[in-house]
């Protein structure tokens, strides 16, 4: 009995649901199909009847009316207003002439600002002056030229188009020439330039770009960052790892960006305001820094992820190679071939330090050598006072034992033979940081020693002997000597005035001071400072190697007093102002 039941609901289930599909394919053929027929249809005849009417629309020949009876003649002009017409005409002809004069003048005269342009076996081919159509007259007025004979006024258009079309096929060839090569050879671009070949996304320069930017920099500045740019970006952006379409050549120097132009001259943009940067990712490396403009507009500079840092406040002051020659710097030495040159005296003995007699010895090689105390020699006595080497101008003392060396000697040294400038302590044992005070305090110079004889110097008083060591040898080694002391003389003293934070907040106290500005300006100053700590030596590294080391340092320091007009090295400590109080007032 159950069985049954369950059969005849399974017959049901199956006859309902067999109902319902055929409903849903009767309303699909009645009210899905014919709509969707009647669209096809519709389609297909309007593309065949678009192909049948271009195929007779070319055949139809147009229709013109024939003129009636009834239309009025037309009227004959007199012979006063024909002469006055065909006047007219030439007048308009010679206006158009006359403009188009005008628009050669304007070419040529931008030609000749761009004196890049012109090349140099040509120059005094075409000298800077105007047009040889203007050579006999001092008025730049067009109206005189229809007045003259007809073979001179053409005489002198030809001269005239010659000479544009000279100056144009000469900037055409300079748009060819290699641009990576011009910006490589320029002292004011060359670090910048090898910074921009380093970076995995860059754009095409050419000549004319270049000749462009190089024209534009301004006198006594460089340019610190090539970049690609985009002014005032628009659309969707750009794709990852990869530069907008719309990105092109651009330069910063200090002050300005340098963007080159489908014209003769580069866009100068002045002082940008930074606004904020991205400094890129994994999936996307290119980093972006973004500028506001005075007028409103947005630039936007494209670099590798983690040189971020260079477009913002930090700048490149820290860590520019090479900026072109100052006023406010000597010219340093002119050597020969460059090549490093050994004093005399200067070869290090091959030993260890065994014992206090092997160090002593080594103290009077470094005294009679490096140091430059010719004639120096060991007390060699019970009674020396602390004194193992003398010189009529030096004194020095040697200690080799377990701990360092503390103020206690340092003062005591500095008491025998106050007389004398020079005091020099070897120590096998380092020193304390109560003797490293006291001997900057003393004017006693600290030499460390290795177990295999080497000898380091320890602060400003030991370097200071060294450089002098050099000047007694004579020879390309003093010259160079003389002119790193007298660059670490003048860093030092623009430090001493500029580079504290009173000169610093007193920089900022201005009235309209950019701290952005400043802050880029301290790095060159930051990073001449930073030469001096960390350079190459005399005698060890070529000669070469040490004059361009604290020439760039020289020429940094400089930079930074010719931003913010500030004399160099200066002559007396920058001070803030001190706020006002009652005594100002009684």
């Amino acid at each position: 009995m159950g069985g049954g039941r369950m059969t005849d609901r399974i017959r049901r289930w199956s006859r309902h649901i067999a109902h319902e599909r055929a409903v849903g394919v009767i309303r699909y053929l009645i009210f899905v199909l014919p709509p969707l027929m009647f669209w096809v249809a519709v389609r297909f005849g309007a593309i065949a009847l678009w192909h049948i009417a271009k195929q007779v629309v070319p055949k139809i020949r147009p229709f013109h009316a024939e003129p009636s009876a009834t239309d009025a003649p037309a009227t004959v002009p007199e012979s006063q207003e024909v002469d006055s017409v065909i006047e007219e005409l030439r007048a308009r002809k010679r206006r158009r002439h006359a403009e188009g004069i005008d628009a050669w003048h304007r070419d040529w005269e931008q030609l000749l600002e761009s004196a890049p342009f012109l090349p140099a076996e040509d120059t005094d081919k075409a000298p800077r002056q105007r047009p040889s159509m203007y050579a006999a007259s001092d008025s730049h007025e067009l109206s005189g030229i229809d007045e003259k004979p007809a073979d001179e006024r053409r005489e002198m258009l030809s001269r005239f188009y010659v000479d544009v079309v000279r100056l144009h096929e000469s900037w055409v060839a300079r748009s060819l020439e290699d641009g990576g090569s011009l910006l490589a050879g320029d002292a004011r671009t060359m670090w910048a330039w090898a910074e921009y070949l380093k970076s995995r996304h860059t754009v095409p320069v050419d000549g004319a770009d270049v000749w462009q930017v190089l024209a534009a920099i301004p006198p006594g500045e460089h340019v610190e960052i090539f970049a690609p740019v985009v002014m005032s970006p628009t659309g969707r952006g750009r794709d990852k790892d990869a530069l907008p379409k719309e990105a092109r050549f651009g330069a910063r120097t200090f002050d300005f960006w340098l963007l080159p132009s489908s014209g003769l001259q580069a866009e100068v943009i002045s002082c940008p305001k930074w606004t904020m940067s991205v400094s890129g990712s994994v999936v996307d490396p290119v980093a972006e820094t973004h500028f506001r403009l005075a007028d409103g507009r947005k630039l936007v500079a494209y670099s590798d992820r983690g040189t971020t840092d260079r477009f913002d406040s930090r700048g490149v002051g820290e860590s520019i190679l090479r900026l072109p020659d100052s006023p406010l710097t000597p010219a340093p030495p002119v050597l020969g071939a460059g090549a490093r040159t050994s004093s005399p005296g200067s070869a290090l003995p091959k030993r260890l330090l065994g014992n206090w007699h092997s160090a002593e010895d080594v103290a009077l090689w470094h005294m009679s050598g490096p140091l430059g105390f010719f004639g120096a020699r060991l007390t060699g006595g019970v009674s020396d006072r602390g004194i193992d080497v003398e010189h009529p101008e030096a004194v020095a003392q040697v200690k080799m034992q377990a701990n360092p060396v503390g103020s206690p000697q340092i003062r005591q040294l500095r008491g025998t033979r106050p007389q004398l400038r020079n005091h020099v302590f070897y120590s096998t044992s380092g020193f304390t940081r109560a003797a490293v005070a006291e001997a900057a305090e003393t004017g006693v110079a600290l030499f460390s020693m290795d177990d295999d004889a080497k000898v380091h110097p320890l602060g400003a008083e030991a370097k200071r002997l060294i450089l002098e060591g050099h000047q007694r040898h004579g020879g390309e080694d003093a010259l160079v000597a003389e002119y790193v002391s007298s660059v670490v003389e003048r860093v030092r003293k623009a430090k001493f005035n500029y580079g504290t934070d009173n000169a610093s907040w007193a920089l900022r106290d201005v009235k309209g001071a950019d701290w952005d500005r400043l802050e880029r300006a301290e790095g060159y100053l930051k990073g001449a400072i930073s030469a001096l700590k960390y350079h190459p030596k005399i005698g060890v590294d070529s000669h070469k190697a040490v004059i361009s080391h604290y020439r760039n340092a020289d020429l940094r320091a400089a930079f930074f007093c010719q931003v913010l007009g500030l004399p160099y090295p200066g002559n007396e400590p920058l001070r803030r102002r001190k706020p006002p109080t009652a005594a100002d007032f009684y």
